[in-house]
Parts: C-alpha cells; sequence; structure tokens
C-alpha cells in the first residue's frame, strides 16, 4: 500500500500545485493533459449504478469486517450495542482522466477508500456508532479545477448516488438517531444533503452532528445554511467543519469566512488551544501510530491552523499538497478528539432523548 500511495501522492502533490496556480494558463494546460476527461460529460457513458441493498454497494457496513471497524492501539475496545449509527462519505480518491465519474471497483480509487481513508477517517466513529460507508460513483478530481456544465454534472451524479445510500442507511438503521461524517468531496455532497433533506422535518430531529470536514470552496460557496453550526461540545443537530492549513498555507480567496469549529474545543471562535488538548493524531502509513499533545489549533476567517507539529510521525505520507496545506490531514491530525466528541454528543442526544420522553 505504501508504493501506491506514494505514486498516487506524487500525483496529487502536482495536482494541488497546478489546482492553485490554474489561472497560470501553461499550469492549466499542464492539468487538462494530466486528469481532463477527452469527453464532456453529457457525450460519455456512465459507470453502473450501485444497488445499495447489496451489501457489495458499501465500504463499510455493519454486517462486514471492514476498516471502519479498527481501533488504534492503546484506545478501548468498542462497546455493544451502539445506538447511534454513521453515514460516512469519502473523499476524491479518482484522479483519473478516464472518465467523469468513478467506477466503483476502479482498482486504484477502491485501494485508498477500502484502506487508509476508512482507518484514518470512518474509524473515528465506530466508539459511538455503526458505521456505514456507500461506495459512490464520486466526481473525477478534476472538477475541482473546472466548475464547467461536465464538472457539475458529474458531482451530481455522485450526490445522488450519496442521496440513495442515504436512503437505505434509513432503512436499515429503523429509526435510530444518526451522525453524519464526510471529508472533501464526501462533505460535500453531505451538505447538499443537508440543504435539500434537513432544513425541517423529522430527520433533523434524529441528527446528532454532521462532520463535514475539509469542505473544497464550490461545497462552501453552494451551501445554505440548513443547519446551524456548532458552538459547544455536546450540542446536537448541527454540524462542524474545518479546513486544517499552516501559518503559510495557501488557501484560495473567496467572499466569505470558511466555518470552522476548533477540534481542540469543539467552538467556533478564534482562541488558540494548545497542543495539551490533542488527545492524540493518528498516523495510518507505516507503523499505526497514536501522538498526542500533537498540534495545537486556532481558527481563522480562511482556515484552522495547525501546528507546531509534536514529532514527524507525518513525514513519509506522501499526499503532500504543498507547504503547510493539511488537507489530507483533516481527520488524522485530530482523530481521538473526533472520536472522543462522536461518543459525548452521542450521549448528549441520547440523554436529551431520555429526558424528553420522560416529560411527555
Amino acid at each position: 500500500m505504501t508504493k501506491w500511495l506514494f505514486r498516487i501522492g506524487l500525483v496529487l502533490v502536482i495536482l494541488f500545485g497546478l489546482a492553485s496556480l490554474f489561472r497560470n494558463e501553461v499550469w492549466y494546460l499542464g492539468a487538462r493533459l494530466l486528469i481532463k476527461p477527452s469527453q464532456e460529460f453529457f457525450q460519455s457513458s456512465t459507470p453502473a449504478a450501485p444497488d445499495y441493498t447489496r451489501n457489495a454497494a458499501w465500504a463499510a457496513h455493519p454486517d462486514t469486517d471492514d476498516n471502519a471497524d479498527f481501533v488504534p492501539p492503546g484506545l478501548p475496545a468498542v462497546d455493544e450495542p451502539r445506538q447511534v449509527a454513521a453515514f460516512y462519505v469519502h473523499p476524491t480518491t479518482y484522479i483519473s482522466g478516464a472518465g467523469w465519474n468513478a467506477p466503483l471497483d476502479d482498482p486504484d480509487a477502491s485501494q485508498w477508500r477500502d484502506g487508509s481513508l476508512l482507518l484514518a477517517q470512518a474509524s473515528a466513529f465506530n466508539a459511538c456508532c455503526t458505521v456505514f460507508a456507500p461506495k459512490y460513483r464520486q466526481a473525477t478530481f478534476w472538477v475541482f479545477i473546472d466548475d464547467a456544465p461536465s464538472a457539475t454534472a458529474a458531482l451530481d451524479l455522485a450526490y445522488r448516488d450519496v442521496a440513495t445510500a442515504f436512503d437505505q442507511f434509513l432503512t436499515e438503521i429503523d429509526g435510530a438517531p444518526f451522525i453524519l461524517a464526510g471529508h472533501s468531496q464526501g462533505a460535500q455532497h453531505l451538505m447538499t444533503l443537508l440543504t435539500n433533506r434537513f432544513s425541517t422535518g423529522p430527520l433533523r430531529d434524529r441528527l446528532v452532528a454532521a462532520y463535514a470536514i475539509g469542505l473544497p470552496t464550490r461545497g462552501i460557496l453552494g451551501a445554505t445554511q440548513a443547519i446551524p453550526l456548532c458552538q459547544t461540545a455536546t450540542e446536537t443537530g448541527c454540524y462542524v467543519a474545518w479546513n486544517a492549513m499552516g501559518s503559510d498555507g495557501q488557501m484560495a480567496e473567496i467572499d466569505r469566512p470558511r466555518p470552522c469549529v476548533n477540534p481542540l474545543s469543539w467552538q467556533p471562535n478564534g482562541a488558540r488551544v494548545p497542543a495539551s488538548e490533542n488527545l492524540g493524531a493518528l498516523s495510518v502509513t507505516g507503523e499505526i501510530t497514536l501522538t498526542p499533545a500533537f498540534a495545537s489549533a486556532q481558527c481563522h476567517a480562511d482556515r484552522l491552523e495547525v501546528g507546531p507539529f509534536a514529532s514527524n510521525i507525518f513525514d513519509d505520507v506522501p499526499l503532500r499538497l504543498g507547504k503547510d496545506n493539511y488537507h489530507v490531514l483533516d481527520y488524522s491530525l485530530f482523530y481521538a478528539n473526533i472520536r472522543q466528541n462522536a461518543v459525548d454528543r452521542s450521549k448528549a442526544f441520547i440523554a436529551s432523548q431520555s429526558q424528553t420522553a420522560d416529560t411527555d
């Protein structure tokens, strides 16, 4: 897996550099040659649609053994039964010009999705929840460089898969409360789902929280405020978001602040929270390592500023996207805090439901 990650990491380094510089025509043309699909979306065929009634359409499911069941060394084993379910949507793993949307079984995209991403992200929710993670016909990385109609259509197709998977998820959890979680493209689809389905009604009453982490710029600009940004560590029915960067990281300029909840305090203010509040950063490349007190964090208008790092556990991660850009580490830097917070919010939600039942 390490060699494969290195190869895709090199491609991503190039591509994110191109994306950040794409107004320069030479770089933009280079990106087009590397990963832009050769046909427009409406001229090309789409991969076969998933059947979410079958476990094979899920990267993680309570009835299968998968990497979402992983518990890092040193953390307590998962207690059964769990009263909450989690619906996790993975980020972009399809870095290809072969098509606008990935087949579910694309070898490279599947290996990353089913391997390191379930380990480093989805597993953070298995202490509170049974974890469901759909495979979906994700849009290729190019859609985040070019906002042409084909890119929008590819994202719409990917979202329709996520929405269909969510409906099957609701069927299977039979009225239980739930957490929504995603990263990057996955977080964007969750924000669309929240906009379309959670403004009012019974689904909103069952939502523990949404973790829409690493939102792409177009995901921020396209979202509406269906639910509020979380203000405390145990608030429910709200969402958290951040984009982890160092002080020198370059972010695209937009006309509004990026949503930011500090995962070391679970508050959206600008206070710097020391590394001593970091319960553990998780590295899953090479030797699996959980390192407490790894880095401090502070929300700014355009980023969650992180650092300095306490050790070199991420030095071998090949997915560097430019100086001080920690997008691929959005979850890993705060893994244990996310894990504990999902438990805390779930307990708070269940307690509030019990109090409501007692007063009825």
